[in-house]
């Protein structure tokens, strides 16, 4: 017996994945933003203790 999916089930699944690469989308520039945040602070501090 094959195991067909109702086009409600299938709806569904569709709008969960899109849901899940949204949520992943914006996990990648949040980590973006604070991975910048880190390099600018660190290059911020490398240059202050040279002068």
């Amino acid at each position: 017996m094959e195991n067909k999916k109702s086009y409600a089930e299938m709806s569904k699944d569709c709008t969960m994945t899109r849901n899940r690469s949204t949520d992943l989308t914006m996990m990648e520039i949040y980590v973006e933003m604070v991975l910048e945040e880190l390099l600018f602070h660190h290059q911020k501090r490398k240059t202050d203790f040279k002068n």
